[in-house]
């Protein structure tokens, strides 16, 4: 089977996920936006946002904004779920300026993250458009992804107050490609297209319940081909044979996992949230063993991160690859290679040097520079038949 460009990219990425990067100054641009557009920004500890919040809110909304998060902070310690009531008063009340930027800041790396992860994937594997957010609150990356790609974006959120601000953001930034509807996705109330997205998009908005269903709504809004991303605490909350049976049933094939993370603030130190990508019609299965796949590259991340001369803000996922050298992803992209070489005794000489790169298709009759000969002067001096990985 001939592999498509959108195949190729996909493996490349999956191989080596630290492609899924942005030019350094587009990392940078992002962060900016969410800094001087959205105040979304590295403020520290909780008690430096609540002063924040006392510093630039009213009285009256800094009180209730810590009654609220008190009584959210209650069931979270007792292990319970918040309750959906208590979680539509938070989201709808928090859809103000500038409450909005304050408490997002605290998920302001992982915000950033996401950003510059559904650009870099729009870009590598070609997605067309148009774009579906789901759970998109105030509408900061469905704005910010409408900007940088020049799609259409359509944002979902059941938060009346918090789709009215996103609307209004829009026009105040002149962005027309990006509009936004109020519903529970799925509902017949939310007029997702007829023709169907290149990709949806949902970020630390997972459901609790109703996963199975979920998922079908939104392989039902995608088109043959498109990209479904999922970012959320998969690995400790989603059973791996029930996502496995449910993507399956829903014509949602593996694409690759991923993170996005890093320094978060005094209070939770580093972090990351699991990333899993997945494809409309793509027969491939999830895999197996999908949980021990995640966070396998934070070893070379954590050793930029730790580094003296990293700057606070910028010891994240995303500002890391950005400042990965091309030529080095390059390399780390590259497939497993198994060189043998075949000498002869009796001539004291190499008679085949042969590289076969493991990851590739075998022709169906190698060239003579596919076989790698060369001048016997140019060979390396290994023992007889001697086989490296």
């Amino acid at each position: 089977m001939r592999l498509t460009a959108f195949d190729r990219s996909l493996i490349e990425a999956r191989r080596n996920p630290d492609l899924l990067t942005l030019p350094l100054e587009n990392v940078r641009l992002l962060d900016h936006l969410l800094t001087a557009e959205w105040g979304i920004r590295l403020l520290g500890s909780s008690d430096e946002r609540y002063a924040e919040i006392e510093r630039s809110c009213s009285a009256d909304v800094a009180a209730k904004y810590a009654d609220l998060y008190q009584q959210q902070l209650e069931y979270l310690i007792d292990g319970l779920p918040i309750p959906n009531a208590l979680e539509s008063v938070w989201y709808h009340f928090i859809a103000q300026d500038p409450l909005n930027g304050v408490v997002h800041s605290e998920k302001r790396t992982f915000i950033h993250g996401v950003a510059v992860l559904v650009v870099a994937l729009i870009r590598r594997l070609g997605v067309k458009g148009p774009i579906l957010d789901v759970g998109c609150h105030t509408g900061y990356h469905a704005l910010l992804v409408a900007r940088m790609t020049g799609l259409n974006v359509l944002g979902v959120d059941v938060s009346r107050a918090a789709v009215e601000y996103a609307s209004k953001k829009a026009v105040s930034l002149g962005v027309t490609s990006a509009r936004f509807s109020c519903g529970e996705f799925g509902a017949a109330d939310i007029q997702t297209g007829r023709d169907g997205f290149g990709m949806v998009y949902c970020s630390d908005a997972l459901p609790k319940r109703g996963r199975a269903r979920f998922l079908q709504a939104l392989a039902d809004s995608l088109t043959a081909g498109g990209v479904c991303v999922l970012v959320g605490n998969l690995s400790t909350e989603w059973d791996t044979k029930e996502l496995r049976r449910w993507a399956a049933a829903a014509s949602l094939g593996f694409g690759l996992v991923d993170d996005v993370g890093g320094w978060t603030g005094p209070d939770e130190g580093f972090r990351s949230k699991d990333v899993l990508v997945l494809v409309k019609d793509r027969k491939e299965p999830l895999p197996t063993h999908l949980q021990a796949i995640y966070h396998h590259h934070w070893g070379d991340f954590q050793s930029y991160a730790n580094a003296a001369d990293t700057p606070w803000e910028e010891k994240t996922v995303a500002h890391y690859r950005a400042k990965i050298p091309l030529n080095a992803l390059a390399r780390r992209g590259d497939p497993p290679r198994l060189r043998c070489h075949l000498r002869s005794e009796k001539h004291d000489r190499v008679l085949l040097a042969l590289d076969l790169d493991l990851g590739a298709q075998p022709p169906a009759r190698p060239s003579r520079r596919q076989l790698g000969l060369r001048p016997v002067d140019e060979a390396p001096d290994v023992a007889p038949l001697a086989a490296a990985q």
